[in-house]
């Protein structure tokens, strides 16, 4: 139920993009991240667990499967997926510590200490963001591709092309809402992140109730994740190379 009402929400973080930027729209889905996780250690109802585990899985979308994909296609817009290679490389990073930390925080500080600990790093993330991060690299100076061989007065341009066709794109909610293949792709990501997402956070556990103690079955998580890593930047560099869509099909033959 939490991932479906998110889903919806999902709609709501893209109005958020669009009205304010995606900056804020980010800004806002990590304080939601610290809110839910410190919160969540503390919940003594279902109904107040359930809305802190929405809060994380909105959180989650608005981060991940939203906020950084945009940010990486407003730096690098022809290099979108050689760079989501390099950007999605922090998930298996977090896949291969969440465990240890948890568990580690949970000895050391109780309970809470696991949620509480990851609420920590949200709000560190969330000062690192609103300090360091911007929308468009001609905000500070910098070129879309890191190609310097345009004047700076070309990058602004191009900038202000893109903030204008944000403001004046016909593709309203509604309309996207009754377009084919906007239910198309969001099925598709949703049946592979079902498979995947599934057998990640069920590794763990499923592992368990094979025999093996706890320390192995995170260790095996570590390892996988570990090797994931070179995984992420090997799908770039193939979209990059190949194109999206090859790289998709590919992709969807392998899981």
């Amino acid at each position: 139920m939490s991932g479906i009402l998110s889903g919806i929400g999902g709609i709501f973080l893209g109005v958020l993009v669009n009205k304010f930027g995606v900056k804020k729209m980010m800004l806002f889905s990590i304080g939601l991240l610290a809110v839910s996780t410190f919160s969540w250690g503390f919940v003594k109802s279902v109904p107040l667990y359930f809305i802190c585990l929405l809060g994380c899985v909105l959180a989650q979308g608005g981060m991940g499967q939203l906020g950084l994909p945009i940010l990486a296609g407003n730096w690098f817009p022809r290099k979108k997926g050689l760079i989501m290679g390099w950007v999605t490389m922090g998930a298996n990073v977090c896949s291969a510590t969440i465990n240890w930390l948890l568990v580690g925080a949970a000895a050391l500080w109780g309970f809470h200490g696991g949620f509480n600990s990851l609420a920590v790093i949200a709000i560190i993330a969330f000062i690192l963001l609103a300090i360091f991060i911007r929308e468009y690299p001609e905000q500070c100076g910098c070129f879309p591709d890191n190609d310097a061989s345009m004047t700076k007065e070309e990058a602004v341009q191009i900038q202000r092309e893109n903030e204008k066709y944000i403001k004046t794109s016909p593709f309203t909610v509604k309309k996207l809402l009754k377009t084919k293949q906007t239910w198309q792709v969001a099925l598709y990501i949703g049946a592979v992140q079902m498979v995947t997402g599934g057998c990640v956070s069920q590794l763990v556990p499923t592992i368990e109730s094979y025999g093996f103690t706890r320390n192995y079955a995170m260790a095996t998580m570590t390892v996988c994740a570990i090797i994931g890593l070179f995984g992420s930047y090997l799908v770039g560099w193939f979209d990059a190379k190949y194109g999206t869509k090859r790289t998709i099909l590919g992709f969807q033959i392998m899981t």
